[in-house]
């Protein structure tokens, strides 16, 4: 814009009345062409720089948005990578969820099936602690019967042994 302003300046300072009057009135005076072509000129130039810079500024735009884009793309390449192995851990982590849900079916299973048995074996401790119970309580009961019985006499004693070593 700066370049456009003093091209203006210098157009002006051309096309300018001059200080000192010529003698040429004529349409076709060099000093009237050389002024006027001075201008022309200067109005091409004004437009050639005011063109270029747009233009360079609008290259250089296009530039810089051309390399944040190759950026962008370089970036998104290296997220779609890192994505891709997230993706292929998660993949690997869920079969070993699958796998340990499995397991957890399979124990709970075997669990449940050793539960019932505890149950079960718990229920014939019962019995049979009842059932010793008994036993131990007519065992008692038959020995005190035994000791207050009669005394046994020789002949029962000697036809009850099986041998010497009964005796």
């Amino acid at each position: 814009m700066l370049a456009i302003g003093r091209a203006l300046v210098r157009w002006r300072a051309l096309t300018l009345p001059m200080a000192e009057p010529t003698n040429c009135a004529h349409p076709r005076c060099p000093a009237r062409l050389a002024a006027l072509a001075a201008s022309v000129m200067a109005l091409v130039f004004c437009l050639f720089f005011a063109a270029a810079s747009p233009a360079q500024d609008l290259q250089s735009q296009l530039d810089q948005k051309k390399q944040q884009l190759q950026q962008k793309r370089d970036r998104a390449g290296v997220l779609s990578t890192t994505i891709q192995r997230y993706n292929e851990r998660i993949s690997a982590l869920e079969g070993q969820v699958a796998t340990l849900r499995n397991r957890v079916a399979i124990v709970g299973a075997e669990l449940a099936r050793k539960e019932a048995e505890l149950n079960n074996d718990q229920r014939q401790l019962v019995v049979m602690r009842a059932r010793l119970k008994r036993s131990l309580k007519a065992l008692s009961e038959r020995l005190v019967a035994i000791y207050k019985s009669d005394s046994p006499d020789m002949i029962s004693v000697i036809l009850n042994a099986h041998g010497f070593d009964d005796l």
